[in-house]
């Protein structure tokens, strides 16, 4: 085997070593919620959130160029459309629009997407320190008016919503929305002009 057929063959052991690597991660992090206690489970929960967090802001300032300081104001709506949609009667909305807490977190999601793709191209239109600012004062204006409506937010003390599903289940659930975050901005940047 002369020396370019080996370096053909490296980058593909590793991407196994990788992918081994990682799996075998997903599956101790599945078994974390029934082999620890509930304070061991919340702190990997919350890992599992700020991951996610980090490699879609990582896709936009990393990959993009673009500093957004108003990334988690999208979350935070997202989160509040969920709320919203799982217990509406709490927030004055009408009772038909309840949905089990399972499907009201694909719908907060996308609630978030379609705000993005709305606020986006005014966004976009702004570059370096411009698109910085106005991510900032974007979440600024959210912040405030999320704050403002009681009512609907619950205001500083938040927004609580009852749920029967197992702390266990949520936490999987977490797990593969982090794992499919993940996959699909490993996909995005891999399909990028620059990664040929």
């Amino acid at each position: 085997m002369n020396a370019p057929e080996r370096r053909s063959d490296e980058p593909k052991f590793g991407y196994r070593r990788i992918l081994a690597v990682s799996v075998l991660v997903v599956l101790l992090l599945a078994v974390v919620p029934f082999v620890t206690n509930a304070s061991i489970t919340e702190i990997a929960f919350t890992g599992l959130v700020f991951v996610m967090l980090g490699v879609s802001w990582n896709l936009l300032a990393g990959y993009a160029g673009q500093i957004s300081l108003g990334h988690a104001a999208f979350f935070g709506m997202g989160a509040f459309v969920s709320a919203w949609v799982t217990t509406p009667a709490r927030a004055g909305l009408p009772t038909s629009l309840e949905m089990p807490i399972l499907v009201s977190l694909p719908v907060g999601g996308l609630a978030a997407a379609i705000i993005a793709l709305v606020i986006g191209p005014i966004m976009f239109r702004l570059r370096g320190h411009y698109f910085a600012i106005g991510t900032l004062a974007l979440a600024a204006i959210i912040q405030l008016l999320m704050l403002d409506q009681r009512q609907f937010t619950g205001g500083s003390t938040g927004y609580y919503i009852d749920s029967d599903v197992l702390p266990e289940v949520m936490f999987i659930v977490a797990l593969f929305a982090t794992v499919l975050t993940v996959a699909v901005t490993y996909q995005i940047t891999r399909s990028s002009p620059d990664s040929q």
